[in-house]
């Protein structure tokens, strides 16, 4: 499996990679969002805070649609992105 060609610090680039691995190379959503997810908390040693959902974790969630599109974001719990459209004006707001 080669990636090539993925930005650096664009979330729709990083987004497009996730779905790519998941749709066209057919790796478990599991296995594909570790990379984005738990991988990274991991290596910036934000894990178990980040990352993982879990008791004591901040809850930042995103759920997919059927077709891999975001649906509704979570960041510590908030609802930020309710049915694919923004709900928060400002994250800050939230904590």
């Amino acid at each position: 499996m080669k990636i090539i060609g993925m930005g650096v610090g664009k979330m729709e680039t990083l987004f497009d990679t996730i779905r790519h691995l998941i749709n066209d190379q057919g790796l478990p959503v599991s296995l594909a969002i570790s990379f984005i997810t738990q991988n990274v908390a991991e290596a910036l040693m934000l894990y178990p805070k980040k990352g993982c959902i879990q008791k004591d974790a901040d809850a930042d969630i995103v759920l997919l649609d059927e077709n891999l599109n975001i649906d509704t974001v979570l960041a510590r719990g908030k609802v930020m992105v309710k049915e694919g459209k923004v709900t928060a004006e400002n994250y800050y707001d939230y904590q």
